[in-house]
């Protein structure tokens, strides 16, 4: 990643501009003539098209704070530079292997991000910066930063706490290798370690039923096919947390009609099984919409509930 890559354009010569990008090209040139504490010499690979890949500095095993610091600044360089490249001169094969491709990277990524986030949450020093003061929890905090939703929030750290925990073995490498992908990590983490019967037979050496054997399957199935699947292994597992589950969900089924000057609000809670019924019969009262019918599909929910 530290090495010039092809194509890219010279820094300006001159003026303030021209200044700016030379300055930053020489720190890029001082990342790359010093590496990082605990890394070793870097090596030459080749990419998948065959050309030559710039060199990339491996973290070893002590110090690697500095490494990977100096990493993630030196690809989010890379990325910056490259993410105006026009793709309307892709044509296929080349469109889909470009996007398999990059679609690996990403996921490999997102493990990395999740390793990191870990240690953020493990440190524990977050709670003292302004945000974390604010925050509710650890999510609450990562909300606030990432300026994104609370769903995401949560799925990143379970992920980061399952790769932190290693209840999973050998998930990061199944992810990074491109054999299974963050979608499909997301539903093993949601799904399979859930109690303690259930994390003893991740970690366990049976191959019927440890980490390995659902990475297995994930890597051959697609993601609704494969939580149908870890479903199925969860039930076999431990099957009287199904059924803890199943009575606590039943004691919560709720349906609340407040009535307000412009309408009724509806808030309730039903059972997952329920509520797929629910679902069905809903959209199949709905119908499909014409081509000119401006409503949302909330609003359709919505008509096809007083219909």
């Amino acid at each position: 990643m530290g090495g010039r890559v092809a194509g890219d354009a010279e820094a300006p010569p001159g003026g303030p501009d021209g200044a700016g990008v030379n300055a930053r090209a020489g720190a890029r040139e001082e990342l790359r003539e010093a590496p990082a504490p605990g890394a070793v010499a870097p090596t030459t690979s080749t990419t998948s098209t065959g050309t030559a890949a710039a060199a990339v500095p491996s973290c070893g095993t002590t110090g690697e704070t500095p490494a990977i610091a100096a990493l993630a600044g030196e690809l989010a360089d890379v990325v910056a530079r490259r993410v105006a490249c026009p793709v309307a001169d892709l044509v296929e094969p080349d469109a889909s292997r470009v996007h398999g491709v990059l679609t690996r990277a990403v996921n490999t990524l997102g493990v990395v991000a999740a390793g990191v986030l870990g240690r953020v949450q493990a440190d524990g020093r977050w709670a003292t910066t302004p945000d974390g003061r604010s925050a509710r929890d650890f999510e609450d905090y990562l909300t606030r930063t990432s300026r994104g939703s609370r769903a995401g929030a949560t799925r990143q750290t379970r992920l980061a706490q399952t790769l932190q925990n290693e209840a999973v073995p050998g998930l990061a490498g199944a992810v990074s290798t491109g054999g299974v992908s963050l979608e499909h990590a997301d539903v093993l983490t949601r799904l399979a370690p859930t109690t303690p019967a259930r994390r003893d037979a991740l970690t366990s050496t049976d191959p019927g039923t440890n980490a390995a054997f659902l990475l297995a399957r994930a890597a051959e199935q697609g993601v609704e096919e494969f939580t149908r699947e870890i479903k199925r292994w969860a039930a076999k597992i431990d099957p009287d947390a199904d059924e803890r589950g199943h009575r606590t969900s039943v004691a919560k089924t709720s349906c609340v009609l407040s009535e307000r000057d412009d309408g009724v609000a509806i808030t309730g809670f039903m059972t997952a099984v329920d509520g797929a019924a629910f679902d069905t019969a809903l959209r199949a009262v709905a119908g499909i919409p014409a081509a000119d019918d401006p409503r949302t599909v909330e609003q359709r929910m919505g008509a096809a509930l007083g219909d």
